[in-house]
């Protein structure tokens, strides 16, 4: 996970690199969705990492009892692929 980029609120996908705000969007929604997380989780996925995006991953790093400051780094990318903390 230590090679996956470190995304906070401001980053935005761009054509010809890794779509990472894509994949942390879809990630989010998906665990929001399959643990009832509520509707904050129900983002789309734009590629902007937004104020929404920002409060979903708050959400999701508070469910898997991560540090809850809404950047998405080396745990909080495990816990979004493996889908535990």
């Amino acid at each position: 996970m230590n090679a996956l980029s470190t995304l906070q609120q401001g980053n935005k996908d761009t054509a010809g690199h890794p779509l990472d705000v894509h994949r942390v969007q879809v990630l989010v929604a998906g665990i929001g969705r399959w643990n009832q997380l509520g509707t904050v989780t129900a983002i789309p996925d734009t590629g902007t990492f937004d104020t929404a995006t920002t409060a979903a991953v708050k959400r999701v790093q508070q469910f898997f009892g991560l540090t809850v400051d809404g950047i998405v780094g080396p745990a909080s990318w495990s816990a979004l692929v493996t889908g535990s903390a």
